[in-house]
């Protein structure tokens, strides 16, 4: 029986409606803020774990259909410090996975144009708020171009697509002889301590040694097993890679930016540590499977109810 855990949680129907029981008592017990605040969070919430369903739906990214990976999401998210409670974060978290979304749409496209310059503009209205998701330009211009998806056509509908929030927001400044509107998101750009200051409280670093732990572990599985899935999902499943490691060294630079990125390594974690549940098996996965679920809930615990978990 307990060999079989792992496969029985996960294809489980009763899985789903337990966890999602268990997210909206968590959830509502951790409601510290206004009510206008977390039913932002709530909405960005609910919107980033339909993309993982989908992304897993049209992209195959686990192997098989299972919404494990999405009612996963928001516990892993909970047992970061505030981190599901905090609207920056919520807004990266569903505006990664959007963009995600055309991105992998775009691999291999013959007019990938329309995505491209949707991509784009999804990463330029995000900047608006939090400015210093433009330095994100550069990596996602180089998965395009491991994609295939790179030509002069796409290039410039991706240029377009990042200006036309910043026009409009022009001419809105200039219409309200306001140009310092337009101007506060690119000084804000260049500030190094904009998405966050000040040291990270104990449990998010507990919190970040879990998200890298299976992060990491799963990583390790997807590379080493990766001839057994179809090359478009190794190439999608390097990315989820390449960008948990490109956060994790932000993190390691800005402590403080992990509350801000939270939902983004969290949601990256799930796919890659339910992939590595889903396609592995045997004694040692089985354990490994439970003492991440126990762990989990005991994270999360420590977040709600133990004071010292929080503190700096």
């Amino acid at each position: 029986m307990r060999q079989r855990f792992q496969q029985i949680v996960i294809s489980s129907k009763a899985t789903t409606p337990v966890f999602v029981a268990l997210v909206v008592s968590f959830w509502l017990f951790g409601v510290n803020t206004s009510w206008d605040m977390e039913g932002v969070c709530l909405l960005f919430g609910v919107a980033s774990v339909y993309l993982l369903v989908e992304l897993n739906n049209a992209f195959s990214l686990l192997g098989r259909r299972t919404n494990f990976h999405a009612v996963l999401f928001p516990l892993m998210w909970m047992s970061v410090p505030q981190g599901a409670h905090l609207a920056e974060s919520a807004l990266l978290a569903f505006a990664l996975l959007w963009t995600v979304y055309f991105l992998f749409r775009s691999y291999q496209a013959v007019v990938p144009v329309s995505r491209v310059f949707c991509l784009f503009l999804i990463i330029s209205a995000t900047s608006l708020l939090i400015p210093q998701v433009l330095w994100t330009v550069p990596f996602f211009y180089f998965f395009l171009m491991i994609f295939k998806a790179l030509e002069p056509r796409s290039f410039f509908a991706g240029i377009i697509g990042l200006l036309f929030p910043y026009w409009l927001l022009f001419v809105y400044a200039f219409y309200e002889e306001d140009l310092e509107l337009f101007y506060t998101p690119l000084r804000v750009l260049a500030d190094y301590d904009g998405i966050g200051s000040g040291a990270l409280p104990i449990g998010g670093w507990v919190s970040l040694g879990f998200i890298s732990l299976l992060s990491g572990v799963g990583a390790v599985y997807a590379t080493i097993n990766g001839f057994h899935d179809k090359i478009r999902t190794r190439v999608f499943l390097r990315f989820f890679l390449w960008l948990q490691g490109i956060l994790l060294l932000l993190v390691l630079f800005q402590p403080s930016a992990f509350l801000y990125v939270s939902g983004v390594m969290s949601s990256v974690c799930c796919i890659l540590s339910v992939h590595l549940f889903t396609l592995a098996g045997g004694r040692l996965c089985n354990i490994f499977f439970m003492f991440s679920i126990v762990t989990l809930l005991i994270l999360i615990v420590c977040n709600l109810w133990m004071p010292l978990y929080n503190s700096f």
